[in-house]
């Protein structure tokens, strides 16, 4: 599983310190067994497959989609557990 290792961590980083309110996702339910975001909510968010997420959040050595990586024509912008704002274009 050697790869992209150090892309994977970030993910996994990011993921976790986003507090789903503020990224937009409807609360369902009471209890959420991540403290951030699951990863098929990520992959909706970022208009990529829950399985091409997941294999780069594991570090897979797989090549990014060009799409993926294209700026969004407007800014995201979440806030993280510990109330710290984070925008992304």
């Amino acid at each position: 599983m050697a790869g992209n290792v150090d892309l994977a961590q970030f993910l996994r980083c990011c993921r976790d310190r986003i507090d789903p309110k503020s990224a937009g996702i409807p609360k369902r339910g009471t209890y959420r067994r991540v403290p951030g975001l699951r990863r098929e909510e990520v992959a909706q968010l970022t208009d990529v497959s829950t399985d091409y997420y997941t294999r780069l959040e594991q570090g897979r050595n797989i090549p990014p989609r060009t799409a993926s990586w294209t700026p969004s024509p407007r800014p995201c912008a979440w806030t993280t557990r510990n109330g710290r704002t984070c925008t992304t274009w």
